[in-house]
């Protein structure tokens, strides 16, 4: 699983854009690691994935409004596969640069 970087936009002016920029909840720093449960890179984001599609198994669990990408490493990890969050390849995302969106998804987190 790649790096993810902000996809610049005209937002970056704006304090919350300059701040997901240079500190992303998405951004898992700069390190390669294995991701595992309860270690430092304990899930990745799945903005950007390459996987084997019988590892997928049923993907997604549809039924999840957040947190999808936490649940299918996880899975994937207890069925035996292994994840790996690789920095050296970026993948741009679209961060939240309203303070109120930004805020909801925080909170939804919680």
């Amino acid at each position: 699983m790649p790096r993810i970087a902000a996809l610049p936009t005209t937002d970056s002016a704006n304090w919350l854009g300059r701040y997901e920029s240079a500190r992303s909840s998405l951004d898992l720093g700069a390190y390669p690691a294995a991701v595992r449960p309860g270690t430092p890179v304990s899930w990745a984001p799945t903005a950007c994935v390459v996987a084997r599609t019988d590892a997928l198994q049923e993907g997604f669990d549809a039924r999840m409004r957040i947190g999808e990408d936490v649940d299918l490493c996880w899975r994937l990890i207890e069925s035996g596969w292994r994840v790996r969050y690789e920095p050296a390849v970026e993948a741009a995302h679209e961060h939240r640069v309203r303070v109120h969106d930004w805020f909801l998804r925080k909170a939804a987190l919680c």
